[in-house]
């Protein structure tokens, strides 16, 4: 059963209060680059199916990078998605630009995330998972 809405959002605030790089709840979302990424790798998903986003593009590419996080899933700009539902562990690498994900199946996934939210984004989904 998938994590409530509130309680993914409750667990963003806290960690995106100490960290300015770390997804951020739609709420606090501006600007059409939420709104490129549902275009541009959503694969479906709708502005209501996100929960959190977090723009890795830059200045001349806004909503091309990133990731989104729905009540079920985390997806990237590499159309990668995972379930988190099936996720067992997590670690961040950030000198690699990404997460490690373990499933509970026993295979992983590194899963593209910039350097500078990996550390945020893993512990975002330690802390839903748990």
């Amino acid at each position: 059963m998938p994590v409530e809405r509130k309680e993914i959002e409750s667990v963003i605030r806290k960690i995106a209060e100490k960290n300015l790089n770390c997804i951020q709840t739609i709420d606090r979302i501006k600007g059409q680059a939420m709104m490129t990424s549902l275009k541009e790798f959503g694969d479906g998903l709708t502005y209501k199916d996100i929960i959190a986003y977090a723009d890795m593009g830059g200045l001349f590419s806004a909503g091309k990078k990133g990731i989104l996080l729905t009540e079920e899933m985390i997806r990237n700009s590499s159309h990668q998605k995972v379930l988190l539902k099936d996720i067992a562990a997590l670690s961040a690498d950030p000198s690699h630009d990404q997460i490690t994900i373990s499933l509970k199946d026993g295979s992983s996934v590194s899963f593209w995330c910039k350097a500078p939210y990996a550390e945020s984004t893993a512990e975002i989904l330690k802390q839903i998972i748990a």
